[in-house]
């Protein structure tokens, strides 16, 4: 869990490869929980594909 915290507060400050780790570390979550709302493997590749574009940004 620390190192978790530290990759996020890393992300946070800009560091783009902290931020890939993260990612790396809860693609599965994220594939899941994007299937289940959208029903469709091409559709939820979509929308984890948006989400992640749009944090990045928004960090």
């Amino acid at each position: 869990m620390k190192h978790d915290i530290e990759l996020v507060e890393k992300a946070i400050k800009g560091d783009a490869q902290a931020f890939e780790q993260l990612l790396f570390k809860e693609e599965q979550m994220l594939y899941y929980k994007a299937l289940s709302y959208v029903g469709r493997k091409e559709d939820a590749l979509d929308v984890i594909q948006e989400t992640t574009c749009k944090a990045f940004l928004a960090i």
